[in-house]
């Protein structure tokens, strides 16, 4: 599954970011991982699932076995950089300190709505 120079998570404790080529991209995504290592380790919501960076570590894998057979259409090293990036980040937003007090706008359930019930 994984060459010699781009090995999985599961055996080499990192990610390989197979899809991405570019060593400076290569480097930013490695200062994120290692910035939001701490944060995510936090694990303020402790009903979730694991949603430290290993989580993220193994969505970065799955990003890499889910784009492996594009072919012609395989990501430029700036969209990867974006999907592997977004990996890291998309749990941000729970490890605020109110995180469990957090509850979306009037005005936001209202467009999400469907039906649009109340009227507004």
């Amino acid at each position: 599954m994984a060459d010699s120079n781009n090995e999985t998570h599961s055996s080499s404790g990192m990610p390989g970011y197979r899809r991405l080529r570019n060593e400076v991209l290569r480097g930013r995504l490695l200062t994120i991982r290692e910035s939001v290592t701490p944060i995510l380790a936090s694990n303020l919501l402790r009903s979730f699932t694991d949603h430290s960076v290993l989580h993220s570590d193994r969505l970065c894998d799955l990003i890499d076995e889910l784009t492996a057979s594009m072919g012609d259409h395989a990501l430029n090293d700036t969209e990867a950089f974006i999907l592997y990036a977004a990996a890291y980040l998309h749990d941000m937003g729970m490890q605020h300190e109110r995180c469990d007090e957090t509850q979306a706008s009037p005005r936001r359930r209202r467009r999400s709505c469907p039906a649009n019930v109340d009227g507004g």
